[in-house]
């Protein structure tokens, strides 16, 4: 008598859409370890405006699909197990809990950690996103979209992209000063500067739902 078993195959698209993502997130960051010496020209500015486009315009969405992609993901897993509701926001809370943890002691050596918005998302939202209709995320997305334009140019965070020049702790030459600096910090920033990511984790979900990760042959249009 033969059995047969089901293996789940690991799915291409996904991993290199996130491999993508880590490479434009470490393009992003890298203009940090590299700073102006005073003199501002043309070529500085023009290479910021390209690196804000076509990097840093791709890098952190995409960071903010993938994680509503995840969460969707994350659902689903629970809902093939078979367990509850009620254990499946346990998850969320959980693991969003951790994330707020690591997030704070990265903070403490790095001045834009990002950890932490997605661990707080993850605790007190997740629950919340994924039980809204499609035409609600539509809503609510568009909204934070808005907010996002309206308020996010005057909330500079650790680096002046602008200007080429660091900012705050990032300027404290004692380790330890400027720890505590970024504790303080990352407390303030974390819960503010949340309504930025809400926008991609709400379409991330929505392409979760529509599996257009999953099957991009069949959302070809879309995706170009």
């Amino acid at each position: 008598m033969k059995t047969t078993s089901f293996v789940n195959k690991r799915k291409l698209t996904p991993d290199l859409i996130r491999g993508f993502m880590l490479l434009f997130i470490a393009l992003a960051h890298a203009n940090q370890f590299i700073f102006a010496n005073g003199e501002i020209t043309i070529t500085d500015q023009v290479t910021v405006c390209l690196r804000q486009v076509v990097i840093d315009g791709r890098a952190f969405p995409l960071f903010a699909i993938l994680f509503g992609y995840g969460l969707h993901q994350v659902l689903n897993g629970q809902e093939r197990k078979g367990n509850s509701w009620k254990d499946t926001k346990k998850v969320f809370r959980r693991r969003g809990a951790w994330m707020l943890v690591i997030g704070f002691f990265h903070a403490t050596l790095f001045l834009a950690d990002i950890i932490g918005v997605y661990g707080f998302i993850a605790l007190l939202f997740a629950g919340l996103f994924l039980r809204l209709s499609n035409r609600n995320i539509i809503i609510i997305a568009v909204f934070f979209l808005i907010l996002v334009g309206v308020f996010a140019p005057y909330m500079p965070r650790g680096f002046d992209v602008l200007n080429m020049e660091v900012t705050n702790s990032a300027t404290i030459a004692d380790p330890i000063e400027a720890s505590m600096t970024r504790m303080f910090d990352w407390m303030f920033y974390t819960p503010v500067l949340s309504y930025q990511v809400i926008p991609g984790v709400l379409i991330g979900i929505l392409v979760a739902r529509f599996q257009v990760i999953d099957n991009p042959l069949s959302h070809k249009k879309l995706l170009i």
